[in-house]
């Protein structure tokens, strides 16, 4: 349970980080593709995509930037090349040809446009390597800023098309390319997201939010990773965010480390250490929970050097794509996810400790240094 866990000794804390770098580092060099061009990654040894896939290579090259491992010129265009080649010309998608064989759910994307979520997983990775698309995102630039909010429903789930969560980050490329609208889109989608919040939790959508909290800070966490975190602005209601956490995260249901995988965790890291970013309300408890959490985190860690999605496993599906059969190995996406984590809560409950590793792109965070 998360409430007895002990708490670490920051000089032995700090030796862990380092030999967590080391050990995921050599794990994920060991995810290459051999006979491939850099960039082309299996997202675990068990991978049903041996030649590599789009879903491993993104969360691998962004691991690969966030740790400062080195990369040269050479393999740096190698991997823009590679990210960019996925990307459809004509809606601005992404589109992984290995998906067709591996999808589970039908629903979950159009084979012949793309797909919105690994578009945007693809363009934080493509911004981690200093480069983005060439293309615009179509389906949002033929849309004015009224329709775009007409089609958009805050309570669908993470890769719906019109998902907050995704197609924040892609208002964000069409502003890049100098899309006519972007920039009125992306200013009514930050006021349309202030009109919704719930002021009772800070969660989103307004009124509509009850316990257990769970699947509305996982809500939360993808509506504000590509619009508040891109942006930088103060978060609306951080109290209120920290209360609805904090107590969430006694809920035995979804956070009990039984029940654990790579995204609950991740989820209520990301809402507590952001919304602590514009407020110092209940610091204390905050980083009480962040030592608490911490040790079970790290105990997570495979024996390959990688964490995993699931506690116990790799990762099964994304998406609605199959991914491995779900041995006890690490996974890029669960490692990108328990890195962040990790230092999120280094951060929160041993400010004095210092993280040798950066975040993602795509689970970035604003910094204000109100928190420290």
């Amino acid at each position: 349970m998360t409430m007895n866990s002990p708490a670490l000794n920051s000089e032995q804390l700090a030796t862990r980080l380092k030999q967590i770098r080391q050990t995921v580092g050599s794990w994920l060099q060991e995810r290459q593709v051999e006979g491939k061009p850099y960039g082309v990654f299996q997202l675990c040894a068990g991978a049903y995509a041996k030649e590599g896939e789009l879903n491993g290579s993104t969360g691998a090259l962004e691991l690969w930037v966030m740790l400062g491992l080195p990369l040269s010129m050479e393999q740096r265009e190698s991997a823009i090349r590679t990210l960019k080649g996925y990307q459809n010309p004509d809606s601005g998608l992404v589109f992984d040809s290995s998906w067709t064989q591996r999808q589970a759910n039908p629903q979950a994307k159009d084979p012949q446009e793309g797909d919105s979520f690994f578009t945007m997983t693809t363009s934080s990775a493509l911004r981690a390597l200093g480069s983005r698309f060439d293309y615009p995102v179509r389906y949002l630039s033929e849309l004015t800023p009224d329709h775009l909010i007409e089609r958009t429903q805050i309570g669908v789930g993470a890769h719906n098309p019109f998902a907050l969560g995704d197609f924040g980050e892609l208002v964000g490329l069409n502003i890049q390319l100098s899309v006519p609208g972007a920039s009125d889109q992306w200013n009514r989608l930050l006021t349309y997201l202030a009109e919704n919040q719930d002021p009772e939790t800070g969660l989103w959508p307004v009124g509509k939010i009850v316990p257990p909290y769970t699947r509305h800070i996982n809500r939360s966490f993808h509506l504000m990773r590509t619009t508040w975190n891109t942006c930088n602005y103060p978060y609306p209601r951080a109290e209120r965010i920290i209360d609805t956490c904090l107590q969430a995260a006694d809920d035995t249901q979804f956070y009990d480390w039984t029940n654990g995988f790579a995204c609950n965790d991740l989820d209520l890291a990301v809402m507590l250490y952001s919304a602590a970013q514009w407020t110092k309300h209940r610091r204390e408890e905050v980083g009480q929970w962040a030592q608490r959490r911490l040790p079970l985190v790290l105990a997570v860690q495979k024996e390959d050097g990688g964490f995993s999605f699931f506690h116990d496993r790799a990762m099964e599906d994304h998406a609605g794509i199959a991914m491995s059969p779900g041995y006890q190995e690490g996974d890029t996406w669960g490692t990108l996810m328990y890195m962040g984590t990790i230092k999120m809560m280094v951060e929160l409950g041993y400010p004095r400790v210092i993280v040798p590793w950066n975040f993602s792109q795509v689970h970035r965070v604003p910094s204000t240094g109100v928190y420290q």
